[in-house]
C-alpha cells in the first residue's frame, strides 16, 4: 500500500490479486486518508473489481473512437453537433493527452475551460459522456465525478417595447423571426428548421420533430399573427421566377423549409445572429438582449395569461417544470397594489 499526496488530497495505490488499485482518497490528513485506503482495500477484497482487459489508451484516441459511434448512431444531429463541439474544447486541455485511468475528478477540476458556465458545462458534459463510455469498456473502475457549473439565469426577456423597437429597423427575414419565436416559443434551432409539411393550417397547430427528449417533439398553437406570417412567406417561396436574363419564368418546385437558404448545406437558414445584432444597434437596445428572449417572453406572457404552468411546459418542450420557471417572471403589480391598499387605509 501507498499513499501520495497530489495537490490537497492524498491518493492511494495498491494491488489485490494482481490487479492494481488507485484514486484519490479526497482527504487532506494522512490519518483519514490512510482509513480511506483500508475500506478501498477491503471493498476491493470482499466485491472485486474487474481486472483491465488491457493498458486503457489515451483520452484523445479513445475520444477519436467514441464520436464516430456518435456520429454513425441515430441520435438527434443536434446531440451529436453538441458533443463534437463539447470535445473541441476538452481536446485543448491537458486531459486529452491523459491515460483514461488517470483521470479523477481532481484532474478534472483542475483545467482551465474559457467561456459561460452553459459553454464550460458543454465540454465537461462530453467529457462525462466520454468517460462512462470508457467504465463501460472497463477502461475504468467507474467514471469520476464531474460538478457542473451553476448557470445563470436568462433575466432579459424580448418585451412588446423591444419587439416593436426592432420591428421598426429589422430586416424583412428577422421580423418574422422575430413574430414567431415570441408568438409560438419555439427554440432558435427548432425555428430554422421549420418544414411546411409540418404546418396544420386548419387547426392552427405546428408540429415540431426535433428533439433530444420526447418532450422536445411536440405540437405548437400558432397564434393568428404566425398564421399570417408563414402564409405570406409561403406565397413568396410560390412565386414563379426568372431563370436568365432572357426572363424564362421558372415554375418553382415544392417548397420545402420555412426559411430556405441557398449557402447553408443543410437548405435552411442557421443563424440570424447578424441581423439581430445589427438591429438591436439601430433600435439602441442593450447587448443583454437576445434572441432566445423572444421565447423568454413566450413563456412569462403564457403563463401569466393562462396560469397554467403544465400547457406552458409542454408547449415549450420542458420535461421538468423547473425548467418552465426560468421563463417565468412574477408578476409583482398585485404586490405593489395590496401594500398601497394597506397604505392607503393607515391614511384614511
Amino acid at each position: 500500500m501507498a499513499l501520495i499526496k497530489r495537490g490537497r488530497f492524498y491518493h492511494y495505490e495498491f494491488q489485490v490479486n494482481g490487479i492494481r488499485f488507485r484514486g484519490s482518497t479526497k482527504q487532506t490528513t494522512e490519518t483519514k486518508a490512510k482509513q480511506v485506503e483500508v475500506r478501498k482495500m477491503h471493498e476491493a477484497q470482499e466485491n472485486g473489481y474487474r481486472p483491465f482487459p488491457r493498458k486503457p489508451p489515451i483520452l484523445r484516441d479513445f475520444a477519436t473512437t467514441v464520436l464516430k459511434a456518435v456520429d454513425s448512431s441515430a441520435l438527434d444531429p443536434d446531440t451529436k453537433r453538441y458533443y463534437r463541439n463539447g470535445w473541441s474544447r476538452i481536446a485543448s486541455t491537458p486531459l486529452a493527452n491523459m491515460r483514461l485511468d488517470w483521470i479523477t475528478t481532481e484532474a478534472v477540476e483542475a483545467i482551465e475551460l474559457s467561456g459561460s458556465p452553459s459553454w464550460q458545462n458543454q465540454a465537461l458534459r462530453t467529457l462525462s459522456m466520454i468517460l462512462s463510455k470508457a467504465a463501460g469498456k472497463h477502461y475504468l473502475h467507474e467514471r469520476p465525478k464531474i460538478k457542473l457549473l451553476k448557470e445563470q439565469r436568462r433575466e432579459r426577456m424580448i418585451d412588446d417595447d423591444d419587439e416593436k423597437a426592432l420591428l421598426k429597423v429589422a430586416e424583412p427575414t428577422l421580423k418574422d423571426v422575430l413574430v414567431i419565436i415570441r408568438d409560438m416559443g419555439l427554440r432558435p434551432d427548432e425555428l430554422f428548421r421549420m418544414r411546411w409539411e409540418h404546418v396544420h393550417w386548419e387547426k392552427r397547430l405546428y408540429f415540431n420533430p426535433y428533439g433530444k427528449s420526447s418532450k422536445a417533439r411536440r405540437w405548437i398553437p400558432m397564434s393568428q399573427r404566425v398564421v399570417d406570417v408563414l402564409k405570406e412567406r409561403l406565397r413568396k417561396q410560390s412565386l414563379p421566377r426568372a431563370a436568365s436574363r432572357r426572363k424564362v419564368v421558372k415554375l418553382p418546385s415544392s417548397p420545402e423549409w420555412v426559411f430556405p437558404s441557398k449557402r447553408a448545406g443543410s437548405g435552411h437558414l442557421t443563424t440570424v445572429a447578424k441581423q439581430f445584432r445589427e438591429a438591436r444597434c439601430l433600435a439602441e437596445l442593450p447587448e443583454s438582449l437576445k434572441l432566445y428572449g423572444g421565447r423568454h417572453a413566450f413563456g412569462t406572457y403564457a403563463v401569466e395569461a393562462t396560469g397554467n404552468v403544465f400547457a406552458v411546459a409542454d408547449a415549450m418542450g420542458h420535461e421538468d417544470l423547473k425548467t418552465t420557471r426560468i421563463y417565468q417572471h412574477p408578476e409583482l403589480d398585485t404586490i405593489r397594489e395590496a401594500i398601497d391598499q394597506r397604505n392607503n387605509r393607515r391614511v384614511m
